[in-house]
């Protein structure tokens, strides 16, 4: 039975109004029937804009979408003004609604979103949650107001037609998701998912960057040098989102949920079904992410678990039974993981024997000696030799290039 006050319904109609009466709890359905509308719970918005619509193997219906908000009494009053989204009108109170029909196995998935967005303090890194409210068709649909953002990171690469980041973007765009991991991390969770479609962007102007060299000089570049190199590109604000898979750090994963997920970002000990892992999954992720900033495509785009082994050793070789350094003692493979091996041995499966590839030579123009050594410790085969989110923020790439990744705001 479908009832009259269903958010976003399964046949969503873009640019209607809409007035909806919702539970700040999933109460039983007899109980909300029955209840007198309040203004408390009364929010009224129009669909502007669908950005995703589907229904899942076990019902699930999820529905995003950019929405006009016009009952700003119900959002959060403590949180900065939202982001101005001038496309849709410079007046226009945008956010973005994302419901979720809930029923079978990832049931939990809304819930588990709203219980770490409400959990987690204030960070400009990291998705808001403006407002939140249950409706009912059968069971309870969850319905999450969040941050309005421009689109993910996904989009932004994929608009750039092989045009590379400005040296200073790329580090922008790390250093601000290295925060907001930082941040979920120090907070005692674990985002699961970190992937481009969940790394949310709004631009916010143009810059002239100062370029970024292979090999940086000892000393800063002077902003007021005239003759200071620039490369013209956008300026960005990055919010992590999608936690729908998020746990806490110190929970066992159901072997169910390590199916869920974007494969090509998915870290070894989760293909190889390890239960006990925990932060070093998320920065492995950020590795996988960090490569597709640098070279504009993904850097492991498997099709499944076992294909994905073999796009990991095709670009990292295969676990070592001795780690090399380099030159500056610096790691030159993806090091030792005899963990790894009996895994792999238990589930009948083959890490193949590949030699390692240059990272240096995979990207053009060459990036900073720093950055490649940051990506080598994140994308390390043992989880517990990979930098964590603090080693990452104090990671000498992104001292040498504070400056280069400024943006003045006039």
């Amino acid at each position: 039975m479908a009832f009259p006050f269903l958010p976003l319904p399964l046949t969503v109609k873009v640019g209607k109004r809409r007035a909806v009466v919702g539970s700040r709890e999933p109460t039983p359905e007899d109980t909300f029937k029955s209840a007198a509308p309040d203004v408390t719970f009364r929010r009224e918005y129009t669909v502007l804009k669908l950005l995703s619509h589907r229904h899942e193997p076990d019902h699930v219906s999820n529905t995003t979408a950019f929405c006009e908000w016009h009952t700003p009494a119900s959002l959060d009053q403590t949180l900065p003004p939202l982001l101005k989204m001038t496309r849709f009108g410079a007046t226009k109170r945008i956010v973005i609604l994302k419901s979720r029909l809930s029923g079978g196995r990832r049931a939990q998935g809304g819930l588990n979103e709203l219980e770490i967005l409400r959990a987690l303090p204030l960070h400009m890194n990291v998705v808001a949650l403006r407002d939140y409210f249950f409706t009912f068709y059968g069971s309870y649909q969850v319905n999450l107001v969040l941050d309005s953002m421009e689109g993910n990171l996904y989009h932004l690469t994929r608009c750039r037609k092989g045009r590379q980041f400005a040296g200073g973007l790329v580090s922008s765009i790390l250093h601000q998701v290295a925060l907001g991991l930082h941040h979920i991390h120090s907070h005692g969770w674990l985002h699961f998912n970190l992937c481009p479609e969940n790394i949310l962007v709004t631009t916010t102007c143009v810059h002239q960057y100062p370029v970024v060299y292979s090999s940086m000089p000892d000393e800063g570049v002077d902003d007021g040098d005239p003759d200071c190199a620039r490369q013209r590109d956008v300026a960005v604000i990055i919010k992590l989102a999608g936690f729908d898979l998020a746990r806490p750090l110190a929970a066992r994963i159901d072997p169910a949920d390590m199916e869920a997920g974007f494969h090509w970002y998915r870290a070894p000990e989760v293909i190889l079904q390890d239960p006990a892992h925990s932060a070093p999954v998320d920065m492995w992720a950020f590795g996988a992410v960090m490569g597709e900033v640098m070279g504009l495509e993904p850097l492991f785009p498997g099709t499944d678990d076992v294909f994905q082994l073999v796009r990991i050793a095709e670009v990292l070789g295969a676990p070592t039974k001795k780690s090399a350094c380099d030159a500056r003692d610096q790691p030159d493979d993806a090091g030792t993981w005899e963990e790894g091996w009996v895994l792999a041995r238990n589930l009948g499966v083959t890490i193949p024997q590949i030699p390692p590839q240059s990272l240096r030579y995979r990207f053009s123009p060459p990036p900073p000696a720093s950055l490649l050594t940051l990506l080598r410790r994140l994308l390390m085969y043992d989880p517990r030799q990979r930098q964590t989110s603090k080693e990452c923020l104090d990671h000498v790439y992104f001292r040498e290039t504070e400056f280069h990744r400024t943006v003045v705001v006039d």
